[in-house]
């Protein structure tokens, strides 16, 4: 599975949302495409670099859309390093298909934690992914974009293992 455009998506909407974290307002970025943040509570603390959103939030980009029950943001001022964890019941993340995007991609997990330097998405506790008819489903997913590497665990307690459907492509 090819979760590239999902992290690009993803990738953008840090580098944009990391201004909440050390400018008071927010700046476009990547293209001019606004970030807009819905939620019930909104800390935005210029200090510790940290954005915190709790409840009902989402947070939309173009085609991108997440939504969970908090989101939290840092920026570490030394490293310039975003990290930004997303949970819910389930967390969702979705990208419809755009111009720099040809599929639809969703992913949901109980935690959803992207780091921009490391260029890293996991997916952990319930994790699914799926691209069009293709889905990946186990305990936990990672993705190192860096590497071009994807790693799916079971659950060990429940013996639950991963499970990987996708569709051929056409040979003729």
């Amino acid at each position: 599975m090819n979760l590239k455009y999902l992290f690009i998506a993803i990738a953008a909407f840090l580098s944009a949302i990391s201004a909440f974290s050390s400018s008071p307002v927010v700046k476009p970025k990547a293209g001019g495409i606004p970030v807009t943040i819905k939620a019930d509570r909104a800390e935005l603390e210029r200090a510790t670099q940290q954005s915190i959103y709790t409840g009902n939030v989402r947070l939309e980009r173009g085609g991108l859309t997440m939504v969970g029950d908090k989101l939290v943001v840092t920026r570490n001022p030394n490293t310039k390093e975003v990290l930004a964890v997303l949970t819910g019941s389930p967390a969702k993340i979705q990208q419809l298909p755009d111009a720099t995007v040809k599929d639809e991609m969703r992913a949901q997990a109980n935690r959803v934690e992207y780091t921009l330097k490391e260029q890293s998405l996991s997916l952990i506790g319930n994790a699914i992914f799926a691209r069009n008819n293709d889905r990946m489903a186990g305990e936990e997913i990672r993705y190192d974009a860096k590497n071009g590497r994807v790693l799916a665990n079971g659950n060990a307690n429940t013996k639950g293992g991963v499970v990987i459907t996708f569709t051929p492509d056409d040979l003729e």
